[in-house]
């Protein structure tokens, strides 16, 4: 099992760094089924440089569907995938699109002021 990082999904998505998208897509493409973890906070680091390079929550949805296509990658649990679903329909920063998964599949009740947020939960 490995483990990877923000920056291992950066360089693949931009090839900004050829050599290092080359070794990140060798290791998407050689690894044993389900031995690659995304977890989310790395998932939550892509969304917001993505974001802050102007890319749209479709785009960075897509990016992340696109990933999820390797056998390689382990399934993200419930929770994760049901917030890149929210995060792709709607303008919530990923972070608080986790809340309201959990909210949502585990019937919690979200403690914020944030206004957004709030206009999600009914």
């Amino acid at each position: 099992m490995i483990i990877i990082d923000a920056n291992y999904i950066l360089r693949w998505f931009l090839n900004d760094i050829v050599g290092q998208a080359v070794v990140v897509d060798a290791l998407l493409r050689s690894s044993d089924p389900d031995s690659i973890v995304l977890d989310r906070v790395t998932v939550a680091e892509v969304t917001y440089v993505l974001r802050a390079q102007k890319y749209d929550h479709g785009q960075v949805f897509r990016l992340l569907e696109e990933l999820s296509y390797y056998p390689s990658l382990a399934t993200m649990d419930t929770v994760d995938s049901a917030a890149l679903e929210i995060y792709r329909d709607t303008s919530l920063d990923f972070e608080d699109c986790v809340l309201l998964a959990f909210s949502k599949l585990k019937n919690y009740d979200i403690g914020t002021f944030d206004k957004d947020l709030l206009k999600h939960t009914t």
